[in-house]
């Protein structure tokens, strides 16, 4: 086969595969790895593809960019997905920073509904205008050269804003992902707001659909050791739950069983006569002798809140529901809200308040 028509097949496998592997080529077409490497130089210099660490990628595929109404009709069911286990990451009183995208979009939609104080700071406009928000939910919104095609604020005036501020966690999206060339975007300053985003947060979250699994665009934002988990569906391919695998505590794939109508809804528990439990703390247990008390701790009790608190540390989206009366209501009520549980008590009046007391000691 000659040189020319080499090329053309190359370029037909670009084309349709969106990326083509150096050490494939050179199976496929029975030559040097030195020559598929001088035939993807000059297919690059002639602007059919670009080169890649170890392979090419489709030019079209580099400089791409979808508009936001075009990403917004693509993988929905996908995306509400990947935002209904996101939202099981955000505690109430956290500030999180949502990075311009349509995943995101579905993420802020949960948020609405999950939350009573939160700070919410994004470069996105859509994101801005489309949150209906509760009272106790702030909304910062960078400013910066705003791009209408994606509807994000982008540029050094955005970036200074970051300068000024930290947050808990930032959940990132992503035009593209690939093993070996990362996160990327085709746009150079989306990349660097990116970036900057990821630095200004405690914990960068990465939630994207399984479709932008080996894209690569222009501009590279982050490896994959920047990103502390990853959030996608039970689409993804094989390589990647290999590659990703080592690294289990940052890597999370929805499953089929978890896409369904279990995640769709919140789970409320409900307390008929819940109770403040004081708890004595006892640095040691001494049976049948004297006991000093390290600690006293008042704690919200009763079987429905104690199902919240458990459903809680499993990241579950939980109200605390009952029946409450008095001071001591307005306390249990207050504790579960400070501690990220949502709560939907109905005060009764003249009910009267108790307090039941129990002995522990911690663990070891």
């Amino acid at each position: 086969m000659f040189g020319e028509e080499r090329k053309a097949k190359i370029l037909e496998l670009v084309e349709l595969h969106q990326r083509v592997d150096v050490q494939e080529l050179c199976e496929q077409f029975d030559v040097s790895e030195s020559t598929v490497r001088r035939d993807l130089r000059e297919m690059e210099e002639a602007g059919m593809v670009k080169r890649t660490h170890g392979g090419a990628i489709s030019v079209k595929n580099v400089n791409f960019e979808p508009s936001y109404s075009e990403k917004e009709i693509t993988g929905i069911l996908e995306k509400k997905a990947i935002a209904r286990r996101a939202v099981q990451w955000i505690r109430n009183g956290e500030t999180v920073l949502l990075d311009s995208g349509t995943t995101t979009h579905y993420l802020l939609r949960e948020i609405g509904q999950c939350f009573t104080r939160l700070t919410i700071v994004t470069n996105s406009l859509m994101l801005s205008q489309d949150l209906k928000s509760p009272p106790g939910i702030e909304v910062i919104v960078l400013g910066g050269i705003f791009r209408s095609e994606v509807m994000s604020l982008v540029g050094p005036f955005a970036e200074k804003c970051l300068e000024m501020i930290k947050v808990d966690k930032a959940f990132m999206a992503t035009n593209g992902f690939d093993l070996s060339e990362g996160l990327t975007t085709p746009h150079f300053m989306e990349a660097d707001i990116k970036r900057k985003m990821m630095k200004r947060a405690d914990r960068v979250i990465l939630i994207s659909d399984s479709s932008k699994a080996n894209q690569v665009s222009f501009s590279r934002f982050a490896d994959w050791g920047d990103i502390d988990v990853f959030i996608t569906d039970s689409a993804l391919p094989k390589e990647y739950r290999d590659g990703l695998g080592a690294g289990a505590s940052r890597f999370t794939s929805l499953t089929r069983r978890r896409r369904m109508d279990m995640l769709k809804q919140q789970v409320v528990t409900v307390t008929l006569n819940p109770s403040i439990d004081k708890t004595l703390v006892l640095p040691s247990l001494e049976i049948g002798g004297l006991n000093r008390v390290g600690e006293i701790r008042l704690d919200p009790g009763g079987k429905g809140i104690n199902v919240a608190k458990i459903l809680q540390t499993f990241r579950v989206p939980v109200t605390a529901a009952g029946l409450i009366a008095g001071q001591l209501g307005g306390q249990i009520r207050k504790s579960l809200e400070a501690s990220g549980i949502q709560t939907g008590f109905v005060e009764v009046k003249g009910k009267p308040e108790r307090i039941s007391s129990w002995w522990t000691r911690p663990a070891g």
